[in-house]
C-alpha cells in the first residue's frame, strides 16, 4: 500500500494497479486510460481550440467515455497540449470553485507537451473548469484530457 503523495504519483504515472491509501482519501483506483476531452475531434463538447482566457467546463462523470463515479473526490489526468499558437499555460480546477491562480501545465509556441495532474472534484458533480492563457499575439491551444484513475 502506498500513502499520501506516493499514492497520487503512482496513480498519475500509471504505476499503481491496485487500491492504495491516500491522506484524506480511502482509496485510489486505476482505470484503463481513456480520453474525455480532445478539442481537435470535438470530444468533450468543444471542437475548437481553447481560446485565450476563456473558462470552459467539462463533465468527467459517468460511464461514457470512461467511468468516474459521482463519489470521486479527485481525478488523475494526463493533460496534453497540442499545436499551441503561442506560449502560455493551462489550469484545471474543480467546477464551481474559485480559480486557483496556479497552472497545471506550461508550454511554448509550437510545442506539444503532456503532464500528469490530480484534480479535486466536488462530490456529486465531478466536473472541472479549464482555462488556457497565452502571451499576446496568436492564441489558442488544443487540449487533450485523459483519465488514468480517481480517488474516493
Amino acid at each position: 500500500m502506498k500513502t499520501g503523495i506516493a499514492a497520487a504519483l503512482a496513480l498519475a504515472s500509471g504505476l499503481c494497479s491496485a487500491s492504495a491509501d491516500a491522506d484524506g482519501l480511502e482509496s485510489s483506483y486505476r482505470i484503463t486510460p481513456c480520453r474525455v476531452v480532445e478539442t481537435r475531434a470535438g470530444l468533450g463538447g468543444y471542437s475548437t481550440v481553447m481560446p485565450n482566457g476563456v473558462r470552459r467546463t467539462f463533465s468527467i462523470e459517468g460511464p461514457s467515455p470512461c467511468f468516474v463515479p459521482p463519489s470521486a473526490a479527485a481525478v488523475a489526468f494526463k493533460v496534453t497540449i497540442a499545436d499551441p499558437a503561442n506560449s502560455g499555460f493551462v489550469a484545471l480546477w474543480p467546477y464551481d470553485t474559485p480559480y486557483p491562480d496556479v497552472s497545471t501545465i506550461n508550454f511554448i509556441a509550437g510545442e506539444n507537451l503532456a503532464n500528469g495532474a490530480i484534480v479535486p472534484v466536488r462530490a456529486g458533480s465531478p466536473d472541472i473548469n479549464v482555462v488556457a492563457a497565452s502571451e499576446p499575439g496568436p492564441s489558442g491551444v488544443n487540449l487533450i484530457l485523459g483519465i488514468t484513475g480517481y480517488f474516493q
